[in-house]
């Protein structure tokens, strides 16, 4: 029997890294933890917190650990860790560095450890001080004088079983931060996880990050692992899944996976036609073998070609399954450099720059259907143009819309109809002559849109034709300002009345065009 107390031996790397530890760093440290179960081959790990008490318990069914096991365990982030990769149930391993247990010393002071494996009576068993791994200004000191009591027990009547019990003991400040009252940053209870309570917030961390299902059968069938189908974790009784924000998928991977140099992945954009809440959710979640890494990223979309509104419309995943796991970061918040890796990010840069676009252009058609069909004020000239409708039309029927012309829309007064949970556009056959109408003095005008030069013409901004129908000019600049677009189409076209019907003559129209142009034209 090898003697106790026994000490870590860990590589000088992780030093700087678990005393740079904050409360964000929490629900990170709780998921290396259930990782390792996963990688023990565990089909369901409980997690119970206790705040009154100021504890946590994890409890596995996985292959469990002897007195060997034990203090390979104990061996942290050396390059010599033997590794293999695939467990006993076929999974992916995760786990690489071993730092899995060591991430959490910065958050309790007492880590209890209790784990058998199947076939033996024996219980190894340590409580480790993590309290005293830290110095007074929580710097990690020598881990290696620090003993670590513990030993070996028998128990026969769990001859058959297999478990890896662990306890957290005594919350350190950074944690009792966490489990605080949150900070109400926004009245939406919805726009952020920081106005959930600790144990919400924790919970759904851990849903981002852990290879538990999905709620969607969908995306389970479609990125579903029958060796990852099987675990299960619950914290406080309650199961976690994975949410999805966005029911409609605008795209996913066509093949069983997609290939970029050595990197194979597979992936999902999707959205619910409306800004992603909460806002941690938005864009894509980067996986490797079906393990989160780092947060949410939009790889940098928006950012060169200025702000993109719909981003915030779109989330998504991207799940690594070869090729990158040996540059995955200490920390596993992030990738090492690869040429590959700055490939992929490029593709789901582009990715989302495009789908951000096509629901821009969404949007457009459906606010051009509701000025046509006389349902909103007049806001963006261009929406009244045919032309400029069938080029967004095309643009979307290239991304996977369907376009379906019909006699009518389903509704003879809409023009267009929008199904857009099934990618559908359906647009009435004669939609072209829908046009939107203005109400002035009693009497309804039909509006049409074209362009000339507004400086030489008498009538800068519109004109009159017969069947009363109002001519708008696309080039006059106040038609441009769509705040006001509305306000200026009808201020203008009253004046064009009053001059038709020789209520202000030419020189009095002239002038009161150039004194508008003049006033609004300025910043």
């Amino acid at each position: 029997m090898k003697d106790w107390p026994k000490k870590i031996s860990v590589d000088k790397r992780i030093v700087q890294i678990l005393s740079g530890s904050t409360y964000e760093n929490f629900p990170k440290a709780i998921k290396e933890l259930i990782v390792n179960s996963f990688d023990a081959d565990a089909t369901k790990v409980e997690v119970n917190i206790d705040l009154k008490n100021e504890t946590i318990t994890f409890e596995d069914n996985g292959h469990g650990m002897n007195e060997d096991d034990f203090d390979f365990y104990l061996r942290i982030a050396f390059k010599s860790r033997e590794r293999t990769n695939k467990t006993q149930l076929g999974r992916d391993v995760v786990g690489q560095f071993g730092v899995g247990f060591l991430s959490v010393f910065p958050f309790c002071d007492i880590y209890s450890i209790e784990s058998k494996k199947a076939g033996t009576p024996d219980v190894v068993y340590a409580k480790i001080p993590c309290s005293n791994y830290f110095s007074a200004d929580n710097k990690l000191i020598d881990v290696n004088e620090i003993p670590i009591p513990g030993g070996k027990k028998l128990d026969n009547k769990l001859i058959d079983q297999s478990y890896t019990k662990i306890t957290l003991e005594g919350f350190s400040k950074i944690t009792k931060t966490f489990f605080s009252e949150p900070k109400k940053e926004s009245k939406d209870e919805n726009e952020s996880i920081s106005n959930l309570n600790g144990i919400e917030r924790l919970r759904w961390s851990l849903s981002e990050d852990l290879p538990v299902k999905y709620e969607s059968e969908e995306l389970n069938n479609t990125f579903g692992n029958n060796a990852n189908d099987s675990f299960i974790v619950t914290v406080n009784g309650v199961p976690l899944k994975r949410p999805v924000y966005g029911n409609t998928i605008l795209e996913k991977n066509r093949e069983n996976f997609e290939q970029i140099g050595l990197i194979k992945f597979k992936y999902f954009i999707a959205t619910n036609f409306k800004v992603v809440k909460p806002k941690e959710a938005r864009h894509f979640k980067v996986r490797n073998l079906n393990v989160g890494v780092g947060d949410r990223t939009s790889f940098g979309a928006g950012v060169e070609t200025g702000t993109r509104a719909r981003l915030a419309h779109l989330t998504g995943e991207v799940h690594i399954i070869e090729g990158m796991n040996d540059l995955i970061s200490v920390k596993r918040d992030d990738f090492n450099f690869s040429p590959d890796y700055e490939k992929l990010k490029e593709f789901f840069r582009a990715k989302l720059t495009s789908y951000s676009t096509s629901l821009d252009d969404l949007a457009d058609v459906e606010k051009h259907s509701r000025q046509m069909s006389g349902e909103s004020n007049i806001i963006n000239l261009q929406l009244l143009d045919a032309a400029s409708l069938n080029k967004k039309l095309e643009k979307l029927r290239k991304k996977g819309f369907e376009i379906i012309k019909s006699a009518n829309s389903g509704d003879d007064n809409k023009p267009i109809r929008l199904n857009k949970q099934s990618k559908q556009i359906i647009v009435s056959s004669n939609y072209e002559q829908f046009q939107n109408r203005i109400r002035i003095n009693g009497n309804e005008y039909k509006i049409k849109t074209g362009r000339w030069n507004f400086i030489k013409d008498i009538y800068p901004a519109c004109k009159l034709e017969k069947d009363n129908i109002i001519l708008i000019n696309r080039s006059y600049p106040l038609f441009k300002k769509k705040k006001y677009a509305d306000v200026f189409l009808k201020l203008h076209s009253i004046l064009l009345l009053n001059y038709s019907g020789g209520r202000i003559d030419k020189k009095a129209y002239s002038e009161l065009m150039k004194e508008l142009l003049d006033t609004f034209s300025t910043p």
